[in-house]
């Protein structure tokens, strides 16, 4: 009865595209606009659109923005950043928001698009596993081939889609491989005992002798496969080796990820391809993630990393060289970067905003520089009073109380 007389009850789409749809747009559209305003948030494009997720600690919450069809449009280098960048213009002027990362799928275009991205902290993990796959010839063969058997067997690929949507792109590769590594034995069990059987079920009635061949010749391929030791050693080495970079993709592009948690991940991909037992994969993945590492903000990532309670400069060997008057070097540096970037009425008003919430600071006059009682306001997250007093006991030069008052406020993340 519904589907006979279904068309008489619900509203044909040529009535939905009018004005129903329209004023439910409008609705929607500033309901956004005054969820996003003044908000930090970060933007991901995906095929055809790009969505916009608030940064905020208990309401991570996607939204569509806008979709768009791609399919004439240029695909080059700089085709792909000029849209970009008219994407984060638009959305930061209609909805008055701050987009603080914009992230792509997989690595965001083409090759070109990727040499002039590579820089951004969102793609280097991506990077990083197309480069070991560059480095280790083997480990890209053994990758296709396993491919290969997966999209032979529906079985084995077809669960993978309810999660796939939810996973970044090599993050599927590695659970696919990791989970064929697990049925070698049953799989090569029933290759060896039911060979004919599954050349029977794959070719099933068909009549063309020629495709029937290929078919036959496809089957017997995979079947090898299946039954070849070599193979199945080379996608272990494969599985342990791309499952450090997944995680690493999955931690860097996180929302909630923080600079000293993007270091600790860079050291453990170091490390763990250090102790790689191919030398040529262990040299040329050592090269690429150093270079990985100079297109960096080093001094932030390593004054994030001191700041965290929890690491403060355990994670350091004495190679490393770094040192509470190397931090102090360091944290001037910073500091006289961030400050030339400031807008000064910027400061002043947050200045105001500041005392107005908690009062005048007091300075010690007799510092031997004249520390801007402005800039304790712009740091919002922190205590202003103590940074005030970190700031002015760094020049100083007492790193022992300037790190003890860092350390201090902080909590783990």
């Amino acid at each position: 009865m519904f589907r006979s007389q279904a068309s008489d009850v619900i509203p044909e789409r040529q009535e939905l595209a009018g004005q129903i749809l329209d004023e439910a747009y409008e609705e929607v559209e500033e309901e956004l606009i005054e969820t996003l305003n003044k908000q930090n948030v970060t933007m991901s494009y995906v095929w055809y659109a790009f969505l916009c997720e608030i940064l905020l600690p208990d309401a991570y919450q996607p939204y569509l923005i806008e979709l768009q069809k791609t399919n004439k449009d240029k695909k080059d280098a700089v085709s792909f950043c000029e849209a970009y960048k008219d994407m984060i213009d638009c959305t930061e002027v209609k909805y008055k928001c701050n987009v603080v990362v914009f992230t792509t799928d997989s690595d965001g275009g083409g090759v070109g698009h990727k040499l002039l991205v590579k820089k951004r902290l969102c793609c280097w993990c991506q990077l990083a596993l197309g480069d070991y796959f560059k480095e280790n010839k083997e480990a890209a063969g053994y990758s296709e081939d396993a491919s290969e058997l997966l999209g032979k067997s529906p079985e084995l690929s077809e669960p993978l889609a309810y999660i796939m949507v939810n996973l970044t792109c090599w993050t599927t590769h590695f659970c696919s491989f990791d989970h064929l590594h697990d049925l070698e034995d049953p799989l090569q069990h029933a290759t060896f005992l039911k060979h004919r059987d599954i050349i029977a079920a794959q070719v099933g009635a068909e009549k063309n002798n020629q495709r029937k061949e290929e078919m036959e010749d496809s089957v017997n391929k995979q079947c090898d496969l299946i039954m070849d030791n070599t193979f199945w050693n080379g996608l272990r080495s494969v599985v342990e080796d791309i499952e450090p970079i997944c995680y690493a993709v999955n931690i860097c592009q996180g929302n909630k990820v923080h600079p000293d948690q993007v270091l600790l991940v860079l050291g453990g991909l170091f490390l763990h391809f250090s102790c790689h037992t191919k030398p040529a994969v262990r040299d040329g993945m050592k090269k690429r993630l150093e270079k990985r590492w100079k297109s960096y903000d080093q001094e932030f990532f390593l004054f994030a990393m001191v700041l965290n309670p929890f690491e403060q400069l355990d994670q350091f060997g004495e190679a490393a060289k770094i040192g509470i008057w190397t931090l102090l070097e360091y944290f001037k540096k910073e500091l006289k970067k961030w400050m030339d970037e400031v807008d000064c009425e910027e400061l002043e008003q947050l200045q105001r905003e500041g005392t107005e919430e908690s009062g005048e600071l007091d300075v010690d006059e007799n510092s031997d520089m004249d520390v801007d009682e402005s800039t304790s306001s712009t740091v919002q997250p922190v205590n202003r009073k103590w940074l005030l007093i970190a700031l002015d006991d760094l020049f100083r030069g007492t790193p022992k109380q300037l790190l003890n008052d860092f350390i201090a406020p902080h909590t783990h993340h």
